[in-house]
């Protein structure tokens, strides 16, 4: 009869756990996350290197990508993000089956006469939800 008495005391005292503060904080998490998310945009780059002559830059770029351009009409060159007006398509190459082509961009900045750097190009902007949704088709 006495440990029923003491188990039984245990038991009255026993501190149980809030599921509820955990179901509400993740709830709250999940909800900003989705508010969140329709406002942030992300975008696609592509690193590259390029030249600056003769007040055109130079870059080369995959077969694939050079629409994405076309299309565009700012990107970063050293870090300083520049806009330009024209594409003219040089030349082209074929490395390793694929098909590069050499683009002279007339750019609104001036740099040095034949400065090398690294050209950054962000393309295919889009809300932050709407690239999630379409990892999961």
């Amino acid at each position: 009869m006495r440990t029923y008495i003491t188990n039984y005391e245990r038991l009255k005292n026993l501190k149980q756990r809030k599921y509820y503060l955990i179901i509400i904080l993740v709830s709250i998490t999940t909800t900003s996350f989705l508010i969140s998310s329709l406002f942030i945009p992300i975008s696609k780059k592509i690193t590259t290197y390029g030249i600056y002559e003769d007040e055109v830059l130079k870059i080369n770029i995959n077969n694939e990508l050079s629409d994405k351009i076309r299309k565009n009409n700012t990107l970063i060159f050293n870090g300083t993000k520049v806009s330009y007006q024209s594409v003219y398509v040089n030349n082209y190459e074929v490395i390793d089956n694929n098909i590069y082509l050499n683009l002279w961009l007339t750019v609104d900045k001036k740099f040095y006469d034949n400065e090398v750097g690294e050209v950054t190009l962000c393309y295919d902007k889009e809300k932050l939800i709407k690239y999630i949704f379409e990892l999961f088709k």
